[in-house]
């Protein structure tokens, strides 16, 4: 099986730029780490580019047909002001609709990130056409990935480069799940694994309007990291991980000086040996 990795951006081309992030230095760390990966599992793996230089979107296409590529994945950072993981797939759906959704599904499964209202989609241009070039210009099934919002909360999941190559691993997980290759990691290996109890406070839903602190969605007041989010059902407050007994006084004080409920959660946060992280099902504490 061969799988082309396509690294996003490059060179003079950052990319999306947030918060100290560059969009382009952030896709080679993941990339890179979903290499390794895939490639302890004897996959096929070759590159659109392994350092901090410019590409041209047709030459990545062209490097990955004249390979003979199965796969084209193309490793991206979103940018906009979202929340969540979103993978592109052609028009034409094939086997790239199924492997979007089995690369969405490891990364929310192994490292919380939410996923998009529609996480996997199609896009067509004005010709009738695949709208992006490394889909359109590519002979074999192709997606792009966009893991994550550098400009909002979600920056708080792959704000380092260790954290980033989490995601990585996750999206080569998600491949071998699509391919049907066994992976050790998670339940299959649970004797290696290292359990961390984590807690954080979510209310009920709220007016989407609502301000806290003075600023409309994601703040950081005193090492609360507090983010107003949403679903299908509308709006609601959830705090990133903190101990205990500091969920359990945030959460009294919502409910007592806000008149919102609040609740505590608990997920436990589960490293395997080759350091992939994920979460256990949540419960309420």
């Amino acid at each position: 099986m061969k799988i082309f990795l396509d690294f996003g951006h490059g060179g003079s081309e950052t990319g999306a730029v947030s918060n100290g992030l560059v969009e382009k230095n952030m896709n080679l760390a993941t990339g890179l780490a979903c290499m390794e990966v895939l490639q302890q599992y004897d996959v096929e793996v070759r590159t659109s580019r392994t350092d901090d230089r410019y590409v041209g979107l047709s030459e990545r296409a062209n490097m990955a047909n004249s390979w003979g590529a199965d796969y084209f994945v193309s490793i991206h950072y979103n940018s906009g002001g979202g929340d969540g993981i979103e993978v592109i797939h052609s028009i034409y759906r094939g086997k790239g609709e199924a492997l979007a959704k089995a690369i969405v599904n490891a990364v929310n499964r192994e490292t919380g990130q939410n996923l998009r209202p529609t996480p996997t989609y199609s896009r067509t241009g004005s010709d009738g056409k695949d709208y992006y070039a490394v889909i359109r210009e590519t002979n074999m099934d192709a997606i792009i990935v966009e893991s994550g919002f550098i400009d909002s909360g979600d920056r708080v999941l792959f704000d380092t480069p260790e954290k980033q190559r989490n995601i990585g691993r996750a999206i080569a997980h998600g491949i071998l799940d699509h391919l049907g290759i066994s992976y050790q990691g998670g339940s299959n290996n649970s004797n290696n694994n290292t359990v961390e109890p984590k807690y954080y406070v979510e209310t009920s839903y709220i007016n989407p309007d609502v301000y806290v602190n003075g600023i409309l969605g994601f703040f950081d007041d005193n090492g609360i990291k507090i983010q107003i989010k949403s679903d299908s059902k509308g709006a609601f407050i959830q705090t990133m991980h903190m101990d205990i007994d500091r969920c359990r006084a945030i959460a009294y004080t919502f409910t007592s000086r806000f008149d919102i409920m609040a609740y505590v959660w608990r997920e436990d946060k589960v490293t395997n040996q080759y350091g992939n992280i994920s979460y256990t099902p949540r419960t309420l504490v």
